[in-house]
């Protein structure tokens, strides 16, 4: 049997056999100017940027990813798409490149704040985001895939730079921080939030020992009780030896005497020679710096050792 000739549904000029319009005649999106493949006056993209231009499309939109997430079916699918996407290098590129020049544009994030705003006026609007996060963190999957661009995001020195700077703005003036303050007082103050707060001490794993992210090993020797000698009269000739003044950060005594430090770590050796003047923030903090002997060396010199 022969087989019909495939021929432009346009001017009637013949095609492979797959084709249905010829490149003259090839309908054109009335937005880009790009081919729409079918016959219609819009490509994809122009269709679904017009469709969420307007309330009833985004409503129809919103409800249509409603249907999808109220099945474990459609969730599921959904969260196996878009890892297929996120492992696409130049899908996560051009994800951000996109999601930069919108919030470059001008208005974008005036209209985000409206639309923000008026979706957390609606009761359920924090329940459904608690829940959502739930399921979403649940998987290890995208646990792993936070952390990973996390790593990636702080390896960059700009970024982290970009990030402090962004942080250092928000905080900056005082009107954000006194609207925090009333924000996390009302809630703490809320018989809901602390029957909350109590629930989760009484079920929170509180690591000690090995587990502690502080962990040094254990106790030492030299941590235990100060000898006879380490007298108030002592701590007072030593500060008063180095101008009641931190040796470290250089700052005098205000309202509080300063503490006197083991420059060798050892409790049990109290001599002059051994012992500095140091604040108490940065006497807590020697503890928890980037070792117990970092400081030795400049410590000893400064109260005469070579």
């Amino acid at each position: 049997m022969r087989e019909k000739p495939n021929n432009c549904q346009g001017c009637g000029v013949a095609l492979p056999k797959s084709w249905a319009w010829c490149r003259d005649c090839e309908p054109k999106c009335v937005d880009c100017g790009e081919s729409t493949k079918r016959q219609r006056i819009r490509c994809k993209s122009c269709g679904n940027a017009q469709r969420w231009s307007r309330p009833e499309g985004r409503e129809k939109q919103a409800a249509a990813i409603k249907r999808l997430w109220d099945t474990d079916e459609g969730r599921e699918k959904y969260t196996a798409a878009i890892r297929e996407f996120q492992a696409d290098p130049g899908y996560r590129k051009l994800k951000g490149d996109i999601s930069k020049g919108m919030w470059d544009g001008p208005g974008f994030r005036e209209r985000h704040a409206v639309i923000m705003a008026e979706a957390r006026e609606a009761p359920s609007f924090h329940d459904n985001m608690s829940a959502g996060s739930r399921r979403v963190w649940e998987d290890p999957e995208h646990r792993r895939q936070q952390s990973e661009s996390r790593k990636r995001v702080w390896a960059d020195p700009e970024r982290r730079e970009q990030q402090r700077e962004r942080q250092r703005e928000y905080w900056a003036g005082p009107e954000r921080r006194r609207q925090r303050s009333l924000i996390v007082t009302e809630l703490h103050s809320t018989p809901e939030y602390q029957e909350v707060y109590r629930a989760g001490l009484e079920t929170r794993h509180v690591p000690s020992g090995p587990e502690h992210y502080n962990w040094k090993g254990g106790c030492k020797p030299w941590y235990g009780e100060y000898p006879v000698e380490f007298d108030e009269a002592l701590r007072l000739q030593i500060r008063e030896r180095d101008g009641f003044t931190c040796q470290l950060r250089y700052e005098p005594e205000n309202g509080r005497a300063h503490d006197v430090h083991h420059i060798d770590m050892d409790k049990q050796n109290s001599g002059p020679d051994n012992l500095i003047t140091l604040c108490r923030s940065c006497h807590i903090g020697l503890a928890h710096g980037p070792g117990e002997h970092y400081y030795r060396i400049g410590f000893e010199a400064l109260v005469g050792h070579s």
